[in-house]
């Protein structure tokens, strides 16, 4: 298959939970603990979805999303589904406008498994 996923979550329990079904799928798993790291590894990597949680320390998701639409033409296109412990509120559903996720996760209602049917629907597997 050869997709690489990348996910970014300050929560190392959910990124190991996360990664083991990555793994599983047979996708290639990168990494990031942060939104700053996540820009980086994004732009080196490429990866194929990013997973990306929205309250982490620094560079919050919602920034690090913002500023990858604006990086450029992969980082404007990159499909991008949010796994965050956030419900959606004015603000959240502002920035979804102008960013474009795919989908919108939230962590407490959503199992591994599901997450694993959303990013094969995204990449179309």
């Amino acid at each position: 298959m050869n997709k690489k996923i990348l996910l970014a979550d300050d929560d190392q329990v959910l990124r190991d939970s996360i990664k083991e079904v990555i793994i599983q799928e047979g996708f290639e798993y990168i990494e990031a603990e942060n939104g700053v790291q996540c820009l980086e590894k994004a732009e080196s990597e490429k990866p194929d979805l990013i997973l990306l949680d929205l309250a982490m320390p620094g560079l919050d998701g919602l920034s690090a999303l913002k500023k990858l639409r604006g990086s450029n033409e992969w980082g404007a296109n990159v499909p991008v589904i949010l796994l965050t412990s956030l419900e959606p509120d004015d603000t959240i559903n502002n920035y979804i406008n102008q960013t474009n996720p795919s989908y919108y996760l939230v962590k407490s209602r959503t199992q591994p498994t599901e997450v694993i049917e959303k990013i094969k629907s995204v990449l179309k597997i």
